[in-house]
């Protein structure tokens, strides 16, 4: 796999995997991007998404906490929740990525692995950000 979204469905799959079991299932990452995609700038995207996901996971919940108006995260299904975590740290990352493109990115990553519902409410929280980011808030 090569380029982008590429990175982001491999961090998704990685992330998600890390959260059944457990941050050891992380363990050798530079042979698994090796493995799975194609360029080096590619894994190098993949790596720094999974790390910065990681390194801001506290910070990124409580985000999803106040975007969803109180939704308890550990109700979310690990899907959406994985895909939201990396749609808001790629809009806030400290060279982020322009929002409409990580919510799209991130909406699309929620068809693929998600329910019937996972678009449109993945949509909805990254869209709640990008309003409220927008208005200085």
């Amino acid at each position: 796999m090569k380029g982008r979204s590429a990175s982001r469905e491999c961090a998704f799959r990685l992330l998600f995997e890390a959260s059944l079991r457990g941050p050891e299932a992380l363990d050798g990452l530079e042979i698994t991007l090796r493995d799975q995609l194609e360029d080096e700038e590619s894994r190098h995207f993949c790596a720094d998404l999974i790390g910065g996901v990681r390194a801001r996971d506290a910070e990124l919940s409580t985000m999803i906490t106040q975007l969803s108006h109180n939704w308890d995260i550990k109700r979310l299904p690990t899907t959406e929740r994985i895909v939201i975590l990396m749609g808001l740290h790629e809009m806030t990352a400290p060279v982020p990525i322009p929002a409409v493109v990580a919510i799209d990115e991130a909406v699309e990553l929620a068809k693929r692995y998600g329910g019937a519902d996972s678009p449109g409410f993945v949509n909805a929280i990254l869209d709640a950000h990008r309003r409220k980011a927008a208005a200085g808030a």
